[in-house]
């Protein structure tokens, strides 16, 4: 049996929250919620994926595309 790589990625529990929400978000190829970020990561509360994302953005490492309920991200150019 081959795991997909979201399984892989849900199963990797050695890795910090923080490097797991940073990699989806600058491997991803189109712009992502904090919804969707959600499913790929059930393990991980909104909440903290709420706060990484602020201190990415604060550090200027993904942008936001769109305003409030809308609002995915994706990685700076």
């Amino acid at each position: 049996m081959i795991a997909c790589p979201r399984m892989i990625m849900i199963n990797n529990r050695g890795v910090k929250k923080e490097v797991r929400i940073e990699s989806i978000l600058t491997n991803s190829i189109s712009p992502i919620s904090k919804r969707q970020l959600h499913h790929i990561l059930p393990d991980i509360s909104i909440r903290t994926i709420g706060s990484v994302i602020s201190r990415l953005l604060s550090e200027c490492k993904i942008e936001k595309v769109g305003t409030f309920r809308d609002a995915r991200y994706r990685a700076s150019l």
